[in-house]
């Protein structure tokens, strides 16, 4: 698996067990140790699989929140 597998796998666990996580592509990239390419096309995979939805919170942070814990 490639760098952007890996990240896209440690995306998809850390957001199934937060439900929403927050930051730029590169800071999520420098906390869990992958380059920010690598984050970036992880993300955009899973936005464009409607995994994830990505939006700001009322600051202006980025944050990702996961389409399953989405509560309607």
């Amino acid at each position: 698996m490639d760098d952007r597998g890996r990240a896209k796998e440690y995306l998809v666990d850390r957001l199934k067990r937060d439900g929403v996580i927050s930051g730029t592509p590169e800071a999520l990239a420098a906390d869990a140790g992958f380059t920010a390419r690598a984050m970036e096309e992880a993300l955009a995979e899973l936005v464009a699989e409607n995994r994830i939805q990505p939006f700001q919170d009322d600051e202006g942070n980025l944050e990702y929140q996961w389409k399953e814990y989405q509560l309607f």
